[in-house]
């Protein structure tokens, strides 16, 4: 076969040809020649006599003279010998022709002199990656033809009259090459009608085919290894185009006379020809025709190809790449080659050669054509003839690479039926085509799922359920799947074969084991690839995963057609290969969740199949009855045998495999069947006959199928439907285990959550293919265990897979509405949003359904959610819900309009059922906090357009529908029969009532109609005449008495707020002043109390006769409190309480009485008399209500002053000083901590109105406009038209006219307010009130109600309750403070993050939230403030809170008394700090690793300075707060393997530091004991005092060792790796990009053993020094006694 230069070629066995260390050499054939007898009558190249001379003409003449139409065939007894003779001569002519000019150009050369030059010509580079592809169109006139076809679908013969017509056509160029151009084609024409005619090539002479054969090897010689060039655009202009065409045409000949040949049993073929032919097809693809389409292959092939002149001799100073497969040489040009380096201009004819900067010669088309008709006889060929495998090696791979060539779809189709078939001839190079394809095909066939091209049709008009499309049309259009699909799947259907009949019964039982082993080859190599892939996407973006993800969505195509068995085997054996330890079983999670999604495709594939047989099931009985077959899954397979067998089909070879494929498939399951259930030894001779007449059967069957043609009345749609039930049947025994193998993958013991979330996902794919999935108990049980898995990724995914179901079901969604409902409250923000999803979808959007309500007060909940996007969720549902006429469905297809009315109802349904489910967190009134007033504003501010005039208008809209059901209601009740109005009746108006609230508190302009804007304040006037209390006879129905009153005093005082002016004498208003003060005397709730004061005071600023009342009223309670004893001192709280509420709302009316008429009530004279009430001495039952009572007066009073809280001497000022002490009595507490709240709020409600004044007079600032939030932002601009409305509206009250003495009363306040913080802000004292007392107000943020410490000091378990829940109530009452706080920008924000650190802790789910809420918003606003530093304090106050007043271990335990191990903290602290920690912290690499370096400081602290002095001091620290650090330091959830190793490396770091001096001190304080001891002979133990602060250190060192141990137990990193642990080296940037989970087999961090108390015996401190020793290693001898 021919040697490298003057070397001799080192030998191998066909064998290791897929041996890495061979590979590079196999470009060119290296290994000796065979023997000369490779073929027994092989006739000698060199040695055969010279052919007649005959001209052309006389050429031509001759075979016009043959009539070679009417030749008979080869059986025919009368073929008449003179036509065949003339066939003959014209042959000879041709030949001996073409042998002439082949003389006359070139000088003739041994077969080993033109085998060396070819093989130096033929040394190329080779296909390497470096260059991205760049697509191109297929060149014009290049199309697509099955095997028996040409280019652009024209048959053989035609393809050569086109040649011998173009070759006419330059036949008047007197160059050799285009004579030699021209006979060559003609000598084509004349092979082809002899190879077409039967029994004609018979006829002609051996010896003239084998010279004709050894003319075409030197017309091949001559032009194999030409090159084109950029510059050739005319088609054969150049004689070196003119050789490279030659050369490929008399390749295109030979190998036709040699297919030809083979079928007739003329062994004219020798190995000089098929390697010319095989060499010249691989350089010419090689060389000429991929570089022109890739720029890659360009890149590694042909690198000066396009460059200009400097650029190419810069790349020939480079050092090439090593060749694939040759010696590293690159390719020589002959001497006819003209190569000239061309610059990139000029104009290119397609768009992919302009992005490659090259022009595609027009001769290139012609090259690609032969090429592909090359590839086409060589798949016939090489059945046929044993061409040598290191022959066919080079070609091989010049073939996988085209695959990668997008525009090249019908070259890729060829190459992929090459490498079917040389995998099929070949059974040595199985495994190296297979390699190959992954090496030089796999990298480079896309970077993502999409960009994946699906170029190979695989059938038309073929339906298929079980998977979709892949690739192609839909529904009836054509099926494509990837060339790389096809031709593996190609290569495994065809390499199934009969085995011989002489066969034993193991090789027939095997005979399928062909097909199953390339098949579990091919996956090996797939999946062993996953472990890299995610590193390789990362540096080259190339997603192997996502290729694999497309090759089996390709396979599932591909498994509905009759013409694709293999498919259906490919994907049983990957169920198989998955299942194993290169899959689900393998160590990388990565590996097992690419592993879960192919195995989740596989299993909705198998479930779609079982969905559509229920479908099929009554069509596929009566097929099967019809054929006479009793199982449907045998007449299935037998219908498509005769299927593929039809006229249709029979021609096809596509077909014919497939044929043999399910012979073979079917014998080996038969023989395996026969032979099932016996050993070797008890299977009898009857068994092994039997499988010889299946095998002899199984011949007999394909040699029918195979001649049979004719309709079998089976179309394509019914082949896919038997196709389906075949397929299923192959997937029914394996499709439980591969349910089996995915549940398992949710086992939160053994797989990490990132692999638990696909599996669900894959689970949620598998349901939507088949429902009743869900319903199998296994499914139902891991699906509800993932629902409460610890991962935030499961619930989601778990969630989804409910949510996909339950939008279409409306009985399983109200079965399953409760767990939803549940998902509202999760941790994790995106469960939460798919909660708040689902429940629109399922519930809120579905007309009628039952619970929709429950729905919707769920959503209410996460209105003050801590996440923005959250609350956008639930804003956008109410948005559509209530304030948009129309509700889309699911999915989108339909549109439910409601009617006014309907959303009225569900808005008040809604109100009822939130106050009622909200407990004490809701009370009445409500305010701006209320979850039901935060989604109105929020809803309303929704996807706001212009001045939000349309959300506007459906607000009063529904507010008067409400107003008018309240009407409808009462007027039905009065109209009854009975006339009774008990307390059931009534009730039915509370649900209106309280939504009309939330809507007045909202906005109260939703209850100013612009027409009649005293409307609402006259409808309800009448409802605030109280019933008296006997009218009830429980105290639930005066409770909802009250409540609804208050609702109606919420709405008027709204109204009545918006109103600029009332007449003197009211009206049909005549009567509120005085309900309103029968309500201020004698109601019983101080709610509505305080509701009839604010009603009154606003009435007051409107109205005189009002004014008169109140001050008249203010009086009269004053006087009560100077004269104590004229009344009981029981109605002293009432009295503080009225007169305080009365001075909040009606200051400005109360002093300018007192101006006008001295001696009546003054505000100051009110403060001076709270004061002397805070002092009060009265009963002891009744002193500290009256205090408290007096404290709530004075904030009332502030609200009203602000400067009476600043003046250091003032009463107000003492008195909130005292009750804001950590030692003051909880009401006292709550009291002040509501007065300051209520002072900001007011506060703030001031400037928001003053804002609106300002608008109203400065149309130009209604941009600037502040609100609360988004939502206040987009209602700044319905500002200016509310503000012109009001102005409009004083004109249009009827018979109001407004004098001058009236118009006093109307607030006149235009001052600019700042839309900022601080900017412009006059009146500062209610900030200067707050900064007062901000540091106090911090310090009971932490307040836990001493409840550990009152219940350890013996007080009952009702007291501690108690006490606890006035801690819960206190801090309740801090977050609202401090939100309000925060908002308004008051404080440093810095000084609150301790405190909110703390807070986010808390058991009470609201506060926790809440503070959450408020430092997620405080660090994206100012992240420079929540620092480090900061967190970590807060986790000192948040040891405070939970554990600070626990109490401490007893401290007179015995030695022999077994400590008990307590844990450190509360589970749920820890996961409210993890939490913490994941929302906060680690979305901020910087912040994260500095909060984790910092995080054990204070072992550094307690450590540092005592040991460095020689004593183990700490420094009185408690050993507790330690180990609350170390057990937040353990409990946080890591996800970087980067967050571990600063943990282990700081608590190595404070152990190196310290631990060799503490276990000196312990050695010396321990062994001093024992010296005394042995030398008294008495028992006598170490001083106490001397042996607490070693201890103590020891103890700390011992919980870091600890938690080192967990760090690198739980996250799997070994002491080397953490050692090698750089804060700053590439070691530090891997580990950041490692993505880590925690083991849950880990064992936790225990430290609840270790004894932290104050007193430590010495038994207890020898234990601690020998696990102290063993965790660092002991301590050298020297060391102790230096210090003894």
């Amino acid at each position: 076969m021919g040697s490298h230069s003057g070397d001799k070629a080192p030998s191998f066995r066909l064998n290791d040809l897929h041996a890495p260390n061979i590979l590079p050499i196999l470009g060119v054939p290296t290994v000796p020649p065979p023997p000369r007898d490779f073929y027994e009558d092989e006739v000698d190249p060199t040695g055969s006599e010279k052919p007649s001379a005959a001209t052309l003409d006389a050429v031509i003449n001759l075979l016009g003279e043959a009539d070679v139409s009417k030749l008979r065939p080869l059986d025919s007894p009368k073929l008449r010998p003179e036509k065949p003779t003339a066939l003959l001569l014209a042959l000879q002519a041709k030949s001996s022709t073409i042998f002439d000019l082949q003389k006359g150009s070139h000088a003739t050369t041994t077969v080993q002199q033109r085998r060396r030059s070819s093989k130096r010509a033929a040394e190329v580079p080779p296909i390497v990656s470096p260059a991205p592809n760049i697509p191109a169109p297929p060149p014009d006139g290049e199309g697509e033809g099955n095997e028996e076809q040409g280019t652009n679908g024209k048959t053989e013969d035609e393809a050569g009259d086109r040649s011998g017509s173009a070759g006419g056509g330059a036949s008047g160029c007197s160059s050799p090459a285009h004579r030699l151009l021209t006979d060559i084609r003609k000598l084509g024409d004349v092979s082809v009608r002899a190879c077409a005619m039967a029994g004609a090539l018979e006829q002609v002479p051996r010896d003239t085919l084998s010279q004709a054969l050894r003319v075409l090897r030197a017309a091949t010689e001559r032009g194999r290894h030409t090159l084109l060039e950029e510059e050739e655009e005319e088609e054969e202009s150049s004689p070196h185009v003119a050789s490279a065409l030659a050369a490929l045409e008399a390749v295109v000949t030979a190998l036709r006379l040699s297919v030809a040949a083979s079928t007739t049993k003329l062994h004219v073929v020798s190995e000089e020809v098929l390697e010319a032919a095989v060499d010249a097809t691989r350089f010419q693809l090689q060389h000429n025709v991929l570089p022109f389409h890739d720029a890659r292959l360009r890149a590694a092939t042909r690198p000066d190809l396009g460059a200009t002149p400097s650029a190419a001799e810069a790349m020939e100073e480079d050092a090439a790449p090593p060749p694939v497969g040759g010696d590293g040489a690159g390719p020589s040009k002959p001497a006819t080659s003209k190569v000239k380096a061309k610059g990139v201009g000029g104009k290119s004819k397609n768009n992919a050669t302009q992005q490659l900067g090259l022009q595609i010669p027009s001769a290139l088309n012609l090259v690609t054509d032969r090429i592909q008709s090359v590839l086409s006889l060589l798949c016939e060929l090489l059945p046929a003839v044993k061409v040598p495998t290191a022959m066919l090696i080079p070609l091989l791979r010049s073939s996988v690479a085209s695959i990668t060539v997008p525009s090249l779809p019908a070259l890729q189709t060829k190459a992929a039926a090459l490498m079917a078939a040389a995998f099929r001839s070949h059974l040595d190079l199985r495994k190296t085509i297979l390699d190959e394809l992954f090496t030089h095909a796999a990298p480079y066939l896309g970077t993502t799922a999409k960009s994946l091209k699906r170029d190979f049709t695989l059938a038309e008009g073929v339906h298929s359920s079980t998977g979709g499309d892949a690739g192609g049309g839909g529904g009836g259009g054509s099926k494509s799947i990837q060339v790389f699909t096809a031709a593996v799947l190609q290569m495994i259907q065809g390499c199934a074969e009969l085995p011989p009949q002489d066969a034993s019964t193991t090789d027939i039982m095997g005979a399928f084991g062909h097909p199953v082993k390339a098949a579990d080859y091919f996956w090996a190599q797939c999946l062993d690839r996953l472990p890299m892939a995610r590193t390789h996407k990362a540096e080259t973006d190339h997603d192997f995963t996502a290729l694999l993800q497309g090759v089996v969505a390709d396979l599932v195509v591909a498994s509905a057609l009759p013409e694709w068995p293999a498919a259906g085997t490919l994907l049983l054996r990957l169920a198989a290969t998955i299942n194993s330890q290169r899959g689900l079983q393998h160590t990388d999670p990565v590996v097992r969740q690419s592993c879960v999604d192919l195995l989740g495709r596989l299993l909705a594939t198998v479930h779609a199949s079982e969905a559509a047989a229920t479908e099929d099931r009554e069509w596929l009985e009566g097929v099967t009855l019809d054929n006479g077959f009793e199982d449907a899954t045998q007449a299935a397979q037998e219908l498509l045998l005769k299927y593929l067998s039809d006229r249709h089909h029979s021609s096809s070879t596509s077909a014919s495999i497939a044929r043999r494929f399910w012979v073979v498939r079917s014998l080996s399951e038969t023989a395996t069947a026969a032979m099932h259930g016996h050993t070797e030894e008890e299977s009898s001779e009857l068994d092994k006959e039997q499988v010889q007449a299946a095998l002899l059967d199984s011949r007999i069957k394909l040699d029918e199928l195979d001649a049979m043609v004719y309709d079998t009345g089976v179309d394509a749609s019914d082949a896919a439907r038997l196709m389906q039930q075949a397929l299923r049947a192959a997937f029914t025994r394996a499709a439980p285990a591969m349910l089996s193998w995915l549940l398992e993958m949710l086992d939160p013991r053994a797989q990490a959550p990132t692999t638990r979330a696909k599996a669900v996902k894959a689970l949620a794919d598998l349901a939507a293919a088949d429902p009743a999935v869900l319903g199998m108990p296994a499914v139902q049980a891991a699906v509800e265990r993932s629902l409460g898995d610890d991962s935030i990724s499961v619930r989601e995914a778990s969630l989804n897979l409910l949510g996909r179901h339950m939008a279409g079901d409306p009985e399983l969604s109200l079965s399953l509405l409760d767990t939803v409902i549940k998902a509202v409250d999760d941790p994790g923000a995106s469960v939460r949003k798919c909660a708040i999803k689902i429940l629109k979808e399922s519930a809120i959007a579905v007309p009628g359904f039952p619970r929709a309500t429950d729905a919707c007060c769920a959503l209410l909940l996460r209105a003050s959610d801590s996440e923005e996007s959250v609350q956008n969720a639930v804003a956008k549902v109410f948005h559509a819900l209530w304030f948009s006429p129309q509700v889309e469905s699911a999915d989108g297809s339909t549109v439910l309009k409601r009617s006014l009315e309907e959303r009225a109802a569900q808005l008040a349904d809604v109100a009822a059922a939130a106050y009622d489910a909200g407990g004490a967190s809701i009370h009445l009134p409500m305010d701006s906090q209320t979850p039901l007033v935060g989604v109105l504003r929020a809803a309303l501010g929704w996807e706001a357009r212009g001045d939000l005039h349309l959300e506007w208008k459906a607000g009063r809209q529904i507010a008067e529908a409400l107003l008018e059901s309240i009407l409808s209601e009462q007027h039905l009740r009065r109209g009854a029969d009975d006339g009774n109005e008990d307390g059931e009746d009534e009730d039915s108006i509370r649900p209106a009532l309280l939504a009309l609230h939330a809507l007045a508190i909202t906005d109260a302009d939703f209850c100013l109609p612009e027409k009649n804007p005293q409307k609402f304040l006259r409808a309800l006037a009448p409802y605030l005449k109280a019933a008296p209390d006997s009218q009830y006879t429980t105290e639930v129905d005066r409770r909802n008495a009250a409540e609804r009153l208050l609702c109606v005093l919420s709405v008027v005082e709204s109204v009545l707020s918006q109103l600029d002016h009332l007449n003197d004498n009211l009206g049909a208003l005549a009567d509120v002043p005085g309900d309103l003060v029968f309500l201020i005397n004698q109601h019983r709730y101080t709610q509505v109390v305080a509701a009839a004061c604010k009603c009154l005071a606003a009435l007051a600023q409107r109205s005189t006769a009002a004014a008169a009342r109140l001050v008249q009223v203010a009086h009269v309670y004053y006087k009560w409190l100077q004269s104590p004893g004229e009344h009981s001192q029981a109605n002293l709280p009432r009295f503080l309480f009225i007169i305080g509420q009365l001075c909040r709302h009606g200051s400005q009316v109360i002093d300018r009485a007192a101006v006008q008429t001295p001696g009546t009530v003054s505000v100051p004279a009110c403060l001076v008399t709270f004061g002397q009430y805070w002092r009060y001495n009265g009963p002891a039952a009744l002193k500290e209500q009256v205090q408290r009572c007096a404290l709530e007066a004075t904030g009332q009073l502030a609200i009203a002053r602000p400067l009476t809280m600043v003046q250091t001497n003032s009463d107000a000022r003492r008195m909130l000083d005292a009750a804001l002490k950590r030692e003051a009595s909880s009401g006292f507490k709550m009291a002040a901590l509501s007065s300051l709240t209520e002072l900001l709020q007011a506060d703030a409600e001031s400037l928001e109105r003053r804002q609106k004044v300002q608008l109203a007079t400065t149309p130009g600032t209604a941009t600037g406009a502040a609100g609360n939030g988004s939502s206040g932002r987009k209602r700044a601009a319905a500002g200016l038209a509310s503000a012109k409305k009001k102005k409009r509206r004083k004109k249009s009250f009827a018979n109001d006219e407004v004098t001058d003495e009236e118009e006093e009363f109307v607030p006149r306040s235009t001052t600019v307010v700042a839309t900022e913080n601080g900017e412009g802000d006059s009146l500062s004292q209610s900030s200067a009130v707050l900064q007062q007392h901000w540091d106090a107000v911090l310090v009971l943020a932490t307040d836990s109600g001493a409840a550990a410490t009152a219940a350890a000091a013996g007080v009952s378990s009702a007291a501690a309750a108690r006490i606890a829940a006035d801690g819960i109530a206190i801090r309740r009452r801090v977050i609202a403070l401090m939100d309000v706080v925060l908002r308004d920008g008051l404080v440093g924000p810095w000084t609150a993050v301790p405190a909110l650190v703390a807070l986010s802790s808390d058991g009470v789910p609201d506060i926790a939230n809440r503070a959450l809420r408020l430092l997620c918003e405080l660090a994206e606003k100012h992240p420079q403030y929540v620092d480090a530093g900061r967190l970590t304090a807060g986790l000192e106050q948040a040891y405070k809170l939970h554990c600070g007043s626990e109490p401490q271990q007893n401290n007179n335990r015995t030695a022999a008394t077994p400590r008990k191990s307590n844990p450190i903290a509360p589970s749920a602290v820890l996961a409210a700090l993890g939490g913490m920690y994941s929302r906060l912290v680690w979305s901020s690499r910087p912040r994260r690793n500095d909060f984790l370096r910092a995080l054990l400081r204070q072992y550094r602290v307690v450590l540092g300075s005592g040991v460095a002095a020689g004593r183990a001091d700490v420094n009185g620290a408690p050993l507790r707060l330690l180990a609350f650090i170390a057990a937040v330091a353990g409990a946080l959830p890591f996800r970087r393997a980067e967050e571990a190793c600063i943990i282990i490396q700081e608590a190595a770091g404070i152990c190196a530091s310290h631990a060799d001096a503490v276990l000196v001190e312990l050695h010396s304080v321990l062994g001093a004991g024992e010296q005394e001891e042995e030398e008294e002979n008495t028992t006598r133990v170490p001083d106490a005092e001397s042996l607490a602060a070693p201890y103590r250190a020891a103890a700390a060192l011992c919980m870091l060792y600890r938690l080192r141990a967990r760090m690198e137990r739980a996250y799997s990193i070994s002491p080397e790796r953490a050692a090698a642990f750089d804060a700053a080296g590439k070691r530090k940037t891997a580990e950041e990009s490692l993505t880590v989970s925690i083991d849950p087999t880990a064992p936790p961090l225990q430290l609840g053993d270790l004894d932290l108390g104050t007193a430590v015996d010495a038994m207890t401190a020898r234990q601690l020094m020998v696990e102290l020793e063993e965790s660092h290693g002991g301590v050298g001898e020297d060391d102790v006694e230096e210090a003894e």
